[in-house]
């Protein structure tokens, strides 16, 4: 290695193979000259014989080392090519064709490096073109496989990509753990892989989307029954290391080539788009691509983007929902409900874009933005029930437009009342909530006790240990907190016992139907009784009809909210309900 490294200092000696002749060139004829220059100078022959046998012996040797080191280029370039080899797949990953049947030490470096490149090769691709926890193949694999099918279709067959998603896989890992997430994905993989038959023509996507396209002359149309089909055998119980069975349900998303793309690539954002519309139909669902799809998701990538700037352009306003206790009509509290005054189309109701704004990540800023104006807006009305009390100004701005004959002599300004502000799963997930919270009641030096946040069922299981550390970390601070929409999810008493909750919502989904249906009359009963031995306080939502209100009447439940006292209200018409309701009591 010394005389490698020394001869490798040499700028013309970089090739090994010049380092090995150059050896092989002073190794012959130093040897060979130094004897012939003695013998010459040894003998007594005159000057032109002696030049004679210098010249005819140095050219014979020169001869001879030519052909020695023919032979030797010619025995090393095995070495060479499978250098050539190596560089070539390293910079364009030919894979080569080296000789692997000779026995020597050279030989031997060709098998070894032929077969080692082709098991690298390999390896990077598995890495690179399957999934590592199903070993099935990835995105990347599976559309070049599907470009490929397309380029060999033949007139009248389809391709048609089925874009699979589990329905609440989150939950699982949630409830369970990762480790059984993984198990169950293991399984889907296997039961998609017996279906199809074809590994190339599967793949897992992301978490939990798989993907899988069928080559038919059939009619697109009936796929749908092929995706049904699946749908069932992906819903068969799993059974767990427990023994409790699992059971899943799936959404499947279908396009179609050439019906719905001519291009292969797209077929599976196409499916994608099918996919969304079918969850947004439900569990359990199907859809196939359509026209009308693609102008809804266009519709709802620009409804994004406008979301993103509503709040520079002020376009964002709250309205507020009064809740009473009906034994005396009296105000107790009051909901803030968040509305969108797009310019083009007018008041967008919370449920078409709060969704988006969870998707999108915009409901951090937006949530902020309503907690902040909520708890200025009610600073705003305390401090106008203190001046009006004292007298101090009776025509304030709240209530400008009320007639003098309608307040009356009765006019004491706004009662106090408790504000609820609803969060959502992303807001609690985010870091930083609970400083953010303590920061906006700082600065409009609303009491904490007066701040009510509702959080709703289905959150409060997305990570139960680090949800139920920011929700005692509010309720230590003395923000009361309220659990909406019980009965519409999937928490259990479990869960209830472990967060600090002050209140129940009823869910209006059973308010709706206590006149009619014997079970949610009786739904309705059991919360009661179960917020009752909680020591929780009950609030009904949804009340609309004076039949509903003397049926919630019966129960030990005395706030209500809803439409049979007031719709949600602008905070000019708020005040202006509750001069009007103080006037009539």
């Amino acid at each position: 290695m010394r005389l490698y490294i020394f001869l490798s200092k040499f700028a013309l000696l970089k090739s090994y193979k010049r380092k090995l002749m150059l050896i092989a060139f002073i190794g012959i004829h130093i040897p060979l000259l130094t004897l012939l220059v003695f013998l010459v100078r040894s003998i007594s022959l005159s000057v032109g014989t002696k030049l004679t046998i210098l010249c005819v012996t140095t050219l014979s040797t020169l001869m001879g080392a030519a052909a020695t080191l023919l032979a030797i280029n010619s025995l090393l370039q095995p070495i060479a090519k499978t250098t050539r080899a190596l560089e070539r797949y390293w910079k364009i990953q030919a894979l080569p064709t080296l000789p692997t049947n000779y026995p020597d030490e050279v030989g031997r470096l060709m098998a070894n490096a032929y077969k080692t490149i082709y098991e690298v090769d390999g390896l990077i691709h598995y890495v690179a073109d399957y999934d590592r926890l199903t070993g099935i193949p990835n995105r990347t694999f599976f559309k070049s496989q599907l470009v490929k099918e397309a380029s060999r279709l033949t007139p009248g067959e389809n391709i048609v990509v089925f874009l699979i998603d589990i329905d609440g896989f989150k939950a699982i890992n949630t409830i369970g753990s990762n480790e059984l997430g993984d198990r169950i994905l293991i399984a889907i993989a296997k039961r998609l892989t017996h279906y199809v038959n074809k590994t190339d023509r599967i793949a897992r996507l992301g978490s939990d989307e798989f993907a899988f396209f069928i080559k038919s002359s059939i009619a697109v149309e009936g796929y749908l029954t092929v995706a049904k089909t699946l749908q069932r055998q992906l819903s068969a119980p799993y059974f767990s290391q427990s023994s409790t069975p699992i059971h899943l349900t799936t959404s499947i998303g279908i396009a179609a080539y050439p019906a719905d793309s001519t291009l292969p690539e797209q077929l599976i954002d196409y499916a994608y788009n099918a996919l969304e519309q079918a969850q947004n139909i439900g569990k359990s669902s199907c859809q196939r691509y359509s026209t009308e799809i693609a102008r809804r998701l266009e519709n709802k990538s620009h409804l994004i983007e406008d979301l993103g700037k509503a709040i520079e352009r002020n376009q964002l306003v709250l309205h507020y929902q009064p809740r009473v206790d009906w034994r005396d009509n009296k105000l107790v509290g009051v909901e803030c409900l968040l509305r969108w005054q797009h310019p083009e189309r007018g008041l967008i109701p919370p449920n078409q874009f709060i969704p988006l704004a969870e998707e999108t990540g915009d409901i951090l800023p937006i949530g902020e933005w309503v907690l902040r104006h909520a708890c200025q807006q009610k600073k705003r009305w305390e401090s106008h029930a203190k001046e009006s009390y004292f007298g101090e100004r009776r025509q304030d701005a709240l209530i400008k437009e009320i007639e003098p004959k309608e307040v009356g002599r009765k006019d004491i300004g706004l009662p106090n009342f408790k504000l609820a502000v609803n969060l959502s799963v992303r807001q609690i997930e985010a870091p930083g909530l609970v400083d953010m919270i303590q920061s906006i009641l700082d600065e409009t030096q609303l009491l904490p006790q007066d701040l009510e946040l509702e959080v709703t069922e289905s959150l409060i299981i997305s990570d139960v240990e680090h949800t139920a550390s920011v929700l005692d970390s509010l309720h230590n601070k003395g923000i009361r907190l309220a659990l909406d929409d019980f009965g519409t999810g999937y928490a259990s008493l479990n869960y209830l016992r472990q967060f600090p909750f002050d209140i129940l919502k009823i869910d209006r989904s059973f308010v709706k139907d206590i006149v009619h249906s014997p079970d949610a009359a009786e739904v309705t009963r059991a919360i009661v009784a179960l917020a009752r031995g909680l020591n929780l306080e009950l609030i009904a939502e949804g009340i609309e009809t004076e039949e509903q209100l003397n049926q919630i009447k019966t129960y030990d439940c005395h706030e209500i909210q809803g439409y049979y006292f007031s719709r949600p209200l602008a905070a000019n018409q708020f005040s202006q309900w509750v001069m009007r309701s103080q006037s009539l009591s």
